[in-house]
């Protein structure tokens, strides 16, 4: 079973994070595929939206902590370092796409979920979803730009609340707080996002020179990428510790 499916129809693709025994938690591997997706998307021109779900209850609950164990010892050595920049890449892979893009979120978006969750353009949620940054709470300090997508998608306080503070918040605040476009019930999240994407299936030549002219509009590709760069050295710095703790090796 591929942990990563893609499905193409009707001017849309729709991604889905199939992982559900593990709430979709997010390896290297699938990093890549989702970056490899991404690709393939940008490069169909019938393709006008990509839709980003979750298989099961949740959408995503992070990163997946057993396949990066090794990162811990030593976050800095080539190989592990790669293992954290895969998954950064997957998020700039969805955010720096020509197409309209749509979350489906229900259940959890923790972490490296919530980050998958802000790259995208329009976020659909469910009433119930529940979103946090999770980083701290776990000793870890946020990664993947994770303080600028928050502040970009509503504002500084919400990205000290979520990111520093560790507060949990559910699909009906998402939309209060301008994370989210609409919340419904959690059985028709992924319907509507399709729904949204329809919009702009039948010209996805317009629909790509439109996203890119909202990008040079409101956003600073150069300055997202800093940010992720910035965030990174500061969280090798307590992967290290954290991984210390849980094995109970010394530093």
């Amino acid at each position: 079973m591929n942990d990563v499916r893609i499905d193409v129809r009707d001017g849309i693709a729709t991604l889905t994070l199939n992982a559900p025994r593990r709430l979709n938690a997010i390896t290297p591997e699938m990093a890549d595929d989702i970056a490899e997706h991404c690709r393939a998307v940008e490069a169909d021109p019938d393709i006008a939206a990509l839709v980003v779900c979750g298989a099961g209850d949740s959408f995503c609950s992070g990163a997946d902590l057993s396949s990066l164990g090794e990162v811990s010892e030593d976050p800095l050595r080539d190989d592990n370092f790669d293992a954290i920049e895969r998954i950064y890449r997957a998020f700039l892979a969805v955010e720096e796409l020509d197409v309209l893009t749509v979350t489906a979120v229900k259940g959890a978006a923790v972490g490296a979920g919530l980050n998958l969750v802000l790259a995208t353009d329009i976020r659909i949620v469910a009433h119930d979803a529940r979103l946090m940054s999770g980083f701290v709470k776990k000793g870890l300090h946020p990664g993947g730009g994770h303080f600028d997508l928050l502040a970009r998608s509503s504002s500084p306080q919400v990205a000290c609340a979520l990111g520093l503070a560790g507060q949990r918040i559910n699909g009906d605040d998402a939309v209060r707080l301008g994370l989210a476009w609409e919340a419904t019930g959690a059985g028709s999240v992924d319907a509507r996002a399709r729904e949204v994407a329809v919009g702009v299936a039948a010209n996805p030549a317009v629909a790509r020179a439109a996203k890119r002219s909202i990008r040079l509009s409101v956003t600073e590709r150069a300055t997202r990428r800093a940010a992720v760069q910035i965030e990174r050295v500061q969280q090798l710095r307590t992967v290290r510790r954290v991984g210390s703790a849980v094995t109970g090796r010394a530093e």
